[in-house]
Formats: structure tokens, C-alpha cells, sequence
């Protein structure tokens, strides 16, 4: 059997098959194994290898990164929804077409370096895609496709990557009433929850009846749902009791009273349109509802659900609270690396919410 040049996994139909160039330039192609048992192209690869030696000798298959990007995808990468799919679109916007096609050897950290800098995206973006190529060669070293050894993507570093280009936009507590002036149920009562409770959008249409305990006023954040997709929430740390003011209390009885959709393991914002199996749409709920309710009161940026997040953050910076207390109430592990540890007290973290949502509503009870 002549050599021959670098061959290709491909999929026809429901098999697998390994296509290769002889020298004098035919492209005939072996089976490899059924596309159900082989469930990616990083397996159909590792069992075409000793099909490769057999038909080349012993010359193996040459690596691409391309190749390790499908390992990783198959093996390491989280599974979280929301986080598979931000990592999923760094590889598929910037990663795989600059790198895909690379044999593994020629990926080197200069190389990568200058590729990032010219990046036409702000270093906080480029921070997150070098973390996301850091994690693909770890996962090259664990299962030995690599040497193991310092990670060459942990040789340099984007300036700035840590910092966003510009500051989280937040509203005043007028626009805060003006957009609830605008806005009918049940999007005036998930802007309370967001911006008294401070929880993140996949946070709030997670939220089930049987989370909430009215007579001590709190609410337990259990799950996060994301496109539909109903999984953990962020961090250990987001998992946590929040304490809710009487305002809140009272704008959730109030949407309980509206909604058909209350069984105890139900979605508090159910949607109709998902007979109630899945909560409203987060993503057109902002683009449809809040940024035209944004554009109408007069914002000049897009308003979105993190803004309200945002909004929280800085009204309990106001407040004057420890920084680990205004860590805890943003279930955050730490606010700017503070390295400040242990759990704040429930009394004061009630104490402090309520200024801030007092300082949100003042005679404005509901």
C-alpha cells in the first residue's frame, strides 16, 4: 500500500468513514462505524486510528486542533446550558475557523496571542475566548493528546479582559416606577422580583411555588431556566434563601391571584402559550416588552433584564453595607476578589434589602 496524505473523518448517511489521498491522487474511503455508536467526530476519529496504521503504516493520524475542539466538546465541556452555549459560539464565531484545520503541533501561544490582539472584538470578549482555548489544551493534556505540561495558553495574558469596556448601565428609582407604569403583569411583576431580589432572568423563570415561604418572607433560588432548558443555577453561592420585602410578598400573591398556573411544582410565570410546562420566554420578554418600554420612557441604552441585576448592585452599595454582605446579597463567591469568606446573617441581610427596596417604593407600598 502506497502513503498517503492527510485524511479526513466524514459522515455518509449513518456511518462514519475515513477518506484518504493516495499519490497518484485517487480518494477512496474505508468504513469506520455507525454514526450511533460513534456519537462524535473526536470518536469517529480514535476509532479510525488503527485503521489509519494499518493503511499507512505506522504513520498516525495528524492531529488537528480542530480534532481537540471536538474531544473537548464531547468530554469537558460544562453542561450547564447557558455556559455550553456562550463556549459554544466562541468556538464556532472565532475558534474553530482560525484553528480548526491547524495540525495540534502548530498552535503555539505567540501565535495565538497575536491572533486574539487583532481580534476585531474588546478584550473582554478576547479574555473569555483565551480562557475557552486554556480550556481546550487542558483537556488535550488529560487525556494525552498533549504532553503534559504548563498550559501554553497560560503564558500571556489580554489586557483589560477583566474589565467590561464600559460601565453596567442602571436606572434612576423614576425610571424604575416609570417602567413598572408601563408594563402589565406578568412583566411588572418579574421587574419587582428583579430588581428587589436582584436574581438573575434565568433565576427568576425557574422560580417555582413551592420556593417560596410567605410567613418567613423568603424565597429559595434552586434552578435556573435558560431557552427553555431547566438546570442548575450559576454558582453554589447563587443557591441560596433570599430574603423578600413586604412588596414583594405582595406583588407575587397579587400575579398568583392573575395566573391559572398554581400547583406547588409549577413555574411562577408559566407561560400559557407552554400549557404551563415552561415559563415565558426571557429573550423575547427583553426584546419585545422591555427595550421598546426602555426606548418609550426616554433610556438612552437598551434596556434588559441584567440592568435591574445592575440597578440592585448599586443601591446596596449605597446602603453603606460590608462588602461581604453585599456579596452575599448578590449570591455572589466574592465581589472584586474582597477574599472576604463565611455566611453574613440572615438579620442583616434582611435589614439591608429592606433599605433598599424601601428606598425603591418609600410610601409607595403596595
Amino acid at each position: 500500500m502506497s502513503k498517503f496524505k492527510q485524511g479526513t473523518v466524514e459522515k455518509g448517511g449513518r456511518t462514519w468513514y475515513y477518506r484518504f489521498t493516495t499519490e497518484d491522487g485517487k480518494r477512496p474511503r474505508v468504513r469506520i462505524g455507525p454514526v450511533s455508536e460513534l456519537k462524535s467526530k473526536a470518536a469517529a476519529w480514535r476509532a479510525a486510528e488503527p485503521i489509519v496504521k494499518r493503511l499507512n503504516g505506522t504513520v498516525a493520524h495528524r492531529k488537528t486542533f480542530g480534532d481537540l475542539i471536538d474531544l473537548y466538546i464531547e468530554k469537558k465541556m460544562p453542561q450547564r446550558h447557558s455556559t455550553r452555549r456562550g463556549y459554544q459560539s466562541m468556538v464556532n464565531a472565532h475558534i474553530r475557523p482560525k484553528w480548526g484545520s491547524v495540525p495540534l503541533e502548530d498552535v503555539k501561544s505567540a501565535k495565538v496571542e497575536e491572533w486574539l490582539l487583532g481580534l476585531p472584538v474588546g478584550n473582554y470578549r478576547k479574555g473569555h475566548i483565551l480562557n475557552v482555548m486554556r480550556l481546550i489544551f487542558k483537556c488535550g493534556m488529560h487525556y494525552e493528546w498533549l504532553p503534559l505540561a504548563a498550559n501554553p495558553m497560560s503564558t500571556f495574558s489580554i489586557e483589560g479582559s477583566k474589565k467590561r469596556a464600559e460601565e453596567p448601565a442602571t436606572i434612576t428609582h423614576a425610571q424604575f416606577h416609570a417602567v413598572l407604569e408601563e408594563l402589565g403583569d406578568p412583566y411588572r411583576t418579574m421587574v419587582v422580583v428583579a430588581q428587589c431580589l436582584g436574581l438573575r432572568v434565568s433565576e427568576i423563570m425557574g422560580l417555582q411555588w413551592h420556593d417560596f415561604d410567605f410567613i418567613s418572607r423568603k424565597v429559595k433560588v434552586r434552578r435556573a431556566v435558560v431557552e427553555a432548558h431547566t438546570g442548575e443555577v450559576k454558582t453554589y453561592h447563587s443557591k441560596k434563601d433570599v430574603s423578600m420585602h413586604q412588596v414583594v410578598v405582595n406583588a407575587i400573591a397579587q400575579w398568583r391571584s392573575q395566573t391559572k398556573f398554581t400547583e406547588p411544582e409549577q413555574f411562577v410565570f408559566a407561560s400559557p402559550w407552554q400549557a404551563g410546562e415552561l415559563p415565558y420566554n426571557s429573550v423575547d420578554a427583553q426584546s419585545k416588552i422591555l427595550r421598546p418600554t426602555g426606548e418609550k420612557i426616554g433610556l438612552d441604552f437598551s434596556l434588559g433584564w441584567h440592568t435591574f441585576r445592575h440597578t440592585y448592585r448599586a443601591l446596596i452599595r449605597k446602603t453603606g453595607a460590608p462588602l461581604d454582605v453585599q456579596r452575599d446579597l448578590m449570591r455572589h463567591a466574592d465581589i472584586y476578589i474582597t477574599g472576604k469568606y463565611g455566611a453574613t446573617g440572615d438579620d442583616e441581610l434582611r435589614a439591608v434589602n429592606e433599605s433598599v427596596v424601601e428606598s425603591l417604593f418609600g410610601e409607595r407600598k403596595q
